[in-house]
């Protein structure tokens, strides 16, 4: 499958960007809001597999796997630490058959990719890899997707302090980030990682998905301040007379 230099063909990256404009909310229907069938889920849920071909729950939003699927599925697979796919003489680039993006890690992936193909793949980083201020640069770089997690093997809870850590990744992108779960995240988090940006979230190997799902699809829309909690207040100064001064003259 050849994807151009842009990430138009990610259905994954389209159902994110959907996700960040509209919310999770119902589409409007004449005065009031449709209660029906969400037009698309507040929060997304990815689990990783070893095979893209591995069954998975209903509901699933994607898959992360290390190894490409044998066919297209129904669902979006993104490749992880793969083998570097090579530019075709046209300019193209060659993602493997099936796959929507390419993940990699700031040190697997070849400066290159980002001038060919940038826009075609996942950057995966970790919040102990790169200090907040090198964190903001990231959101300069040409790529589809942001997967933010701790230090790899951590288990340990949650805290405020991890959501602090997360949020100079996610808050200066432009693209879309997507969590990557570890044995401390719980699906009660989720909204909390709404809150500073984050659209989905990715559930690790052998992790049942349900309670993830229902959690994501309880997750409200990022709250944002309203007009007047936003306009800054300019004491009044009252004007000076300066008639006074010409008199004195």
């Amino acid at each position: 499958m050849m994807v151009e230099n842009g990430a138009r063909g990610s259905v994954l990256v389209r159902r994110l960007r959907e996700v960040a404009r509209v919310g999770g909310r119902s589409e409007r229907m004449g005065f009031g809001l449709a209660r029906g069938k969400l037009k698309v889920p507040p929060f997304l849920v990815l689990v990783r597999a070893g095979a893209a071909g591995s069954s998975v729950e209903a509901g699933v939003d994607g898959v992360i796997a290390t190894e490409p699927p044998s066919s297209s599925g129904p669902l979006p697979v993104l490749l992880e630490d793969s083998a570097i796919p090579t530019q075709s003489a046209g300019g193209g680039f060659a993602l493997p058959e099936g796959i929507d993006l390419l993940l990699g890690t700031p040190r697997s992936l070849p400066a290159d990719l980002l001038a060919t193909a940038g826009q075609s793949i996942g950057l995966i980083v970790r919040t102990d890899e790169l200090d907040p201020h090198s964190a903001r640069f990231i959101a300069d770089l040409p790529i589809a997707l942001l997967l933010v997690g701790r230090r790899d093997g951590r288990a340990d809870r949650w805290t405020v302090a991890d959501i602090i850590a997360m949020r100079p990744f996610i808050e200066p992108s432009r693209v879309p980030a997507i969590i990557v779960g570890d044995g401390g995240l719980r699906p009660s988090d989720l909204q909390a990682l709404r809150d500073i940006g984050a659209l989905g979230v990715a559930v690790g190997q052998g992790q049942t998905a349900g309670p993830w799902i229902s959690a994501a699809g309880a997750v409200r829309p990022r709250a944002v301040a309203s007009t007047a909690e936003s306009v800054a207040t300019v004491p009044r100064i009252a004007p000076t007379d300066d008639r006074d001064d010409d008199d004195e003259e």
